[in-house]
């Protein structure tokens, strides 16, 4: 039979284990913790630009150059100016076109000419006709404007993310 100063010694022998581990987890944990302390837990992905920006001179609009991969990117769709037989307006364009700013602005990006090379151009949006913005001023009929992702060319424009 165990005597009682056997069973106290025995106990506490197991506490002390007991004990010893619990500082041994805390002081792993507490390792592990500091080691990523600042750290958001996500690595950070580099975005590369989708396309270079010219300023013109004069002018308070840019020039803004897509690279294939950045149009591929934004998901660029381009359609025409085109004709509308609507009685607040001459042109329409998508819906989609349209960039509004916070002073009441509404923008598009037309082509400039090069592929892929686009401009801002100052629109007056008369009436909405389902998905098509009917205008009474803008750029002319044919012109070719950004009619899907326009608001990442904007973005590029001013360098909004990157």
């Amino acid at each position: 039979m165990a005597t009682a100063g056997a069973r106290k010694s025995s106990s506490v022998t197991t506490s002390h284990r007991v004990l010893s581990l619990v500082a041994v987890v805390f002081v792993l944990a507490l390792a592990v913790w500091a080691g990523t302390a600042g750290q958001s837990g996500q690595a950070e992905v580099a975005h590369p630009t989708p396309g270079t920006v010219q300023a013109v001179e004069g002018s308070e609009f840019s020039i803004v150059t897509l690279t294939p991969a950045g149009a591929d990117n934004i998901g660029l769709e381009l359609a025409r100016v085109v004709p509308a037989s609507h009685p607040a307006g001459k042109h329409a364009v998508p819906y989609g076109a349209l960039i509004h700013g916070a002073d009441g602005t509404v923008w598009v990006y037309a082509s400039v000419g090069a592929p892929l090379q686009f401009r801002r151009h100052v629109v007056e949006v008369a009436a909405v006709d389902g998905h098509r913005a009917i205008l009474t001023s803008g750029p002319g009929v044919g012109t070719t404007v950004v009619g899907t992702g326009a608001a990442e060319l904007y973005g590029t424009e001013f360098e909004v993310g990157h």
